[in-house]
């Protein structure tokens, strides 16, 4: 059962508590969720997580041995209902949908991922830098060349929920949480990707010509899709940025590389489903990014180092519904996409 609403059955008493900080890339006892994780020493973190390790191969480095020994000893004689065992539990559901968050989306991988230690967090950031030219000897250059611009992260939550009954548990070749567990790391993957969306629509955009439209030999594309980009490419430039991302929707990434002044360059498959994340052919300097939920028929070019992802901790939470025979999980991820400046991109449209 997967619910992203606060339903009323979902307010109980928490037994165990959870948070997950991407800044630290701990896993502590309780919800903390307001805490800054710059400063930790007073938390008590259970688990440091390796994301770019698999479990039996150091993913899971033990920080608080004591806690874990407890457990074990619990488990070896089968007293399962207990605070350390469940939250043994809690840390591998917890786990699983942080490795499973984003298997379905590419989008976060258009953004500079900032790990916030805190929900707001003010940060200044160089978005242009011009130097001084022809500086005679002995003269002092114009420091007021350099350009910050200070963003605020203010992040929001993303709440999923899930429960597994008593009867689940009685069925022992079935998992019970499995794949409620990936849905529920969909969900908040999805949620990300929509609101990435939703930040990148603050860029400008400009109509293009259809990249699918053939000329009047009915079997020659009538547009180049590298002018257009080069165009647009030129005055992100100007602006003083660099454009090295680009993002597309399945159907207008098909119409980009069926386009006969494509042909030739090596055109690369996408992971599955049409999506991915490959160098763009014709243009290896820039990234393309594919994913289903950007919008069909627009391409957004821009400075991948503009657009942030602050991401924040993770909680969750697990408690007993005695009345009903269920156990309850609430997860919530606090995240944030932020666009610095509009002049480091542009949206062209009318591509289909």
């Amino acid at each position: 059962m997967i619910d992203n609403s606060y339903s009323k059955d979902i307010s109980i008493s928490s037994r165990i508590a959870l948070t997950y900080s991407p800044y630290t890339s701990k896993i502590y006892i309780g919800s903390i969720s307001s805490s800054d994780f710059t400063r930790d020493r007073d938390l008590i973190p259970l688990i440091k997580i390796n994301k770019n390790k698999k479990l039996g191969d150091g993913r899971h480095e033990i920080l608080y041995a004591e806690y874990i020994r407890q457990a074990e000893r619990h488990l070896q004689a089968g007293v399962l209902d207990t605070v350390h065992v469940q939250t043994l539990n809690a840390v591998q559901i917890l786990d699983m949908i942080i490795g499973e968050e984003y298997r379905q989306y590419y989008l976060q991988e258009g953004c500079t991922r900032v790990p916030v230690p805190k929900l707001e967090l003010r940060i200044p950031i160089a978005n242009k830098y011009e130097a001084s030219e022809r500086v005679p000897p002995m003269v002092e250059p114009n420091i007021l060349n350099t350009r910050f611009t200070t963003v605020e992260f203010n992040l929001w939550k993303n709440v999923v929920a899930l429960a597994v009954e008593d009867e689940a548990r009685l069925r022992p070749a079935v998992d019970p949480f499995a794949s409620q567990i990936k849905t529920a790391a969909s969900a908040l993957g999805r949620a990300v990707a929509k609101q990435i969306v939703e930040e990148l629509g603050k860029f400008n955009t400009i109509a293009k010509d259809s990249w699918s439209s053939l000329g009047a030999s009915d079997n020659f594309s009538a547009y180049n899709p590298l002018d257009h980009i080069a165009m647009e490419y030129s005055g992100i430039a100007d602006n003083g940025y660099e454009a090295d991302t680009i993002i597309m929707h399945p159907r207008t990434w098909a119409a980009y590389q069926s386009n006969t002044f494509i042909k030739g360059y090596t055109i690369l498959t996408p992971e599955r489903l049409g999506m991915g994340v490959f160098p763009l052919p014709g243009w290896p300097g820039i990234t393309a990014v594919v994913d289903s939920l950007f919008m069909q028929g627009q391409a957004a070019l821009y400075d991948r180092k503009t657009f942030l992802l602050g991401e924040g901790p993770t909680v969750i939470e697990q408690g007993r519904d005695i009345e009903k025979g269920m156990d309850k999980y609430i997860i919530r991820q606090w995240v944030q996409p932020l666009l610095t400046t509009n002049n480091s991109g542009i949206i062209m449209t009318n591509l289909l």
